[in-house]
């Protein structure tokens, strides 16, 4: 109930042209994710539908607009992680 709120209030406030195509991606991604989540629970057959709808609204939301904010933190905070290499102790 409350994913189908959002999605309504999102979709009527993209209408007014109040909100950017970036924030209407996330709500609408955030949105068919909490239905994904409630099919799966269900074991509904819509879950697929549900999956292919989240995978497609995170992805324009990761794509789009013009803020890069998301992707360049996301860059920084890969950085800080290095790969070290763990091997096993030889014995002799």
């Amino acid at each position: 109930m409350a994913a189908t709120v959002m999605m309504g209030a999102a979709v009527a406030v993209d209408c007014l042209g109040r909100i950017r195509k970036v924030m209407y991606s996330a709500v609408m991604a955030a949105a068919n994710g909490i239905l994904l989540v409630v099919d799966v629970m269900l074991g509904s057959y819509f879950a697929v539908f549900q999956a292919a709808l989240t995978a497609f609204w995170v992805w324009h939301w990761w794509r789009g607009g013009d803020d890069d904010g998301t992707r360049r933190r996301l860059r920084t905070l890969r950085q800080r992680f290095s790969g070290v290499r763990r091997t096993a102790p030889s014995t002799p």
